[in-house]
């Protein structure tokens, strides 16, 4: 787990456009509003020392595809193959 990077906003953003990974938890969300919640969440976490993190798989995956799929959805938390 990690705090949020620049670099995780286009793949969070592109999750939050996706009807399936939203189904359940509220409208799609534009480019805009999906980078301000990670701001947001980093911003938590920098004042309060919780909130929503980053988790990065170290793990080696199967196919470069695999690897270029950038962040996951697991549960309540967000997955980002590196």
């Amino acid at each position: 787990m990690r705090g949020w990077r620049e670099a995780d906003l286009a793949p969070w953003a592109a999750m939050n456009a996706d009807p399936e990974v939203r189904r359940y938890v509220g409208p799609l969300l534009r480019f805009e509003q999906a980078a301000a919640w990670a701001l947001n969440y980093q911003d938590d976490r920098d004042r309060y020392d919780f909130g929503f993190w980053a988790v990065e798989i170290r793990t080696s995956l199967n196919t470069d595809q695999e690897r270029d799929r950038g962040l996951r959805r697991c549960g309540g938390c967000f997955l980002r193959a590196s």
